[in-house]
């Protein structure tokens, strides 16, 4: 009779131990920028709601003139956990929106679109591609 015993050796457990981390480090830097794609489309989206009220308030106050803040144009949520936000350098024919990532690692984080109107149509132009949605 064989007496074996019931169980792993240490060189399997080892392999184990080695294709776990192989795995974890080609899944973390997805998830890490999965999560910073989630975080700049909350910027945008925000920055979309920045460009309706702009919108609205040059259309019915201001004769075409963006408003250079955001509390003339009805805003008063200008901070999330994450990111502040401010409107500069309005003019009768554009606005620049900044959202500066609020701290953590990434506290240098910035983005700034500018809505531009030109012959009646808007258009998107900054740090980031992604236009927000109207």
């Amino acid at each position: 009779m064989v007496n074996r015993r019931a169980g792993f050796t240490m060189i399997e457990l080892i392999m184990v131990v080695i294709i776990v981390a192989v795995l974890a480090s080609l899944a973390l830097p997805q998830y890490v920028n999965f999560v910073e794609k989630a975080r700049v489309a909350e910027a945008t989206n925000y920055i979309g709601v920045i460009k309706s009220a702009q919108v609205v308030y040059a259309a019915e106050k201001a004769n075409g003139y963006y408003s250079p803040d955001l509390a003339t144009c009805g805003i008063t949520v200008t901070q999330t956990p994450l990111w502040n936000f401010a409107t500069v350098g309005s003019t009768n024919a554009s606005f620049t929106a900044t959202a500066t990532r609020n701290g953590g690692t990434q506290d240098t984080k910035t983005v700034i679109l500018t809505y531009t109107t030109a012959s009646g149509a808007g258009t998107w132009s900054g740090t980031h591609t992604g236009a927000p949605k109207n």
